[in-house]
């Protein structure tokens, strides 16, 4: 998307009107994982220039975004691990987190705080709480050299894909596997389409792509037949274009989902792999592997857009951040203020805000410095926070939360002592 959204997060800026009026700028960003380098990538989408490369994550083979925005999780494939990545600083944040041999990929549940981690030597799935960041679960019983996976929107089914041949059914309620779908032909990706109809699965060896009907779990019609080689799929917010990188052919092709007919194919030099729309669905950005850059495809004339971005080596997955959709409380204001008793006295910082306009808000933290310090409920909107040390600023943050625990992005106040 090519403008600036503003939200409260990000650069911190402010002015003192009588009241703290805090404004933060933050762009979108899109995250390439350089598999030789042992890097990230991470472009700045409305400038399409890299801001920054985190290093240190060995072999990254996928990225997930999570459902609030806030965190990249990168599989690091020689690490066997997972690393986080904040969307906000654009650094690794936390620990590793350990999962099973040879991590290839990851997916987000978009209505669980649960990440799924296929790990391509075990032929197993590790599930991680993305609140505790552990590994809660380990699915086994997956179909051999899975490769791939993703989630139905409505959160209930994983679709993990082989190169043998088949796809693996797992019901997420259960975290058990309960079908297979054989496609033959190499499949080496896999799509759902945003309303949760229909996945579309990359079969490199047949140059086609499987339709699956995720109401039957069946395969839905003759496959589509796309360039050579394909690697990656990736779905237009609205479900009416599926764009497949094709590797030999140095295409993508356009798939018209109505008709599931390619309507155009757009060149884009050296071996182009992975793909991720923007939010907006205006710009496709395809990781070029053999290139060691990125392309950007502008939706509306078909066209590659501007010059290649220089990336690391041998960049393959590739995933792009969206703003929070949960919004922070507003009208923040904040005081000192003085108790006295008698001989004796207290300074105490006093807050005021009004709700946050996102629906299914279950309550406020509150940040002291960074340090959580309290948690209010959705129809509390005043803290107190006593005993202040005299003379001493403090910057206060305040977040909302829903009821499956994600979290808003701050708004803040710095309080200056009376």
């Amino acid at each position: 998307m090519k403008h600036k959204k503003i939200i409260l997060m990000g650069i911190f800026r402010s002015l003192w009107i009588g009241l703290f009026l805090p404004i933060w700028i933050s762009a979108d960003f899109a995250y390439v994982g350089n598999f030789s380098d042992s890097s990230v990538s991470v472009i700045d989408v409305d400038t399409n220039m890299v801001v920054t490369t985190v290093a240190g994550i060995s072999s990254p083979s996928s990225i997930a975004i999570t459902p609030n925005g806030l965190f990249a999780y990168v599989t690091a494939q020689a690490g066997n691990n997972v690393h986080i990545i904040s969307t906000v600083s654009n650094t690794i944040v936390g620990s590793p987190i350990p999962v099973g041999n040879t991590p290839v990929a990851i997916a987000m549940n978009p209505n669980q705080q649960l990440a799924y981690v296929v790990n391509g030597s075990d032929d197993t799935v590790s599930v991680i709480n993305t609140q505790t960041n552990t590994v809660v679960d380990t699915i086994s019983g997956i179909d051999a050299n899975s490769l791939a996976i993703a989630v139905t929107p409505n959160g209930l089914t994983a679709y993990v894909v082989s190169t043998g041949g088949a796809v693996s059914v797992i019901n997420t309620a259960t975290n058990l596997v309960e079908d297979s779908i054989f496609l033959g032909g190499t499949p080496l990706a896999i799509a759902v389409s945003p309303d949760g109809s229909v996945a579309y699965v990359v079969n490199q060896g047949d140059d086609n792509v499987s339709v699956i009907d995720t109401a039957t779990n069946m395969v839905d019609g003759s496959p589509i037949a796309v360039g050579s080689s394909p690697q990656g799929v990736a779905f237009t917010p609205d479900g009416a274009f599926a764009y497949v990188t094709n590797g030999n052919s140095n295409t993508v092709s356009v798939i018209n989902t109505a008709t599931r007919m390619v309507e155009t194919s757009i060149p884009v030099a050296n071996f182009p792999t992975g793909i991720a729309i923007t939010v907006d669905g205006a710009f496709a950005y395809v990781t070029r592997q053999t290139g060691s850059n990125v392309s950007v495809i502008n939706t509306d004339t078909q066209m590659v857009e501007g010059g290649a971005i220089a990336v690391g080596t041998l960049p393959i997955p590739i995933a792009i951040s969206f703003p929070n959709p949960l919004e922070p409380p507003a009208s923040l204001t904040g005081s000192q203020k003085k108790n006295d008793f008698a001989l004796v006295f207290e300074f105490f910082n006093e807050l005021r805000w009004t709700a946050s306009p996102s629906d299914d808000i279950a309550g406020y933290f509150i940040y002291r410095n960074g340090a959580q310090i309290a948690t209010l409920s959705a129809s509390t909107f005043e803290f107190e926070d006593h005993n202040r040390e005299k003379g001493v600023s403090t910057l206060y943050s305040i977040t909302s939360f829903d009821s499956l625990g994600s979290e808003s992005d701050p708004i803040e106040i710095q309080i200056s002592p009376i």
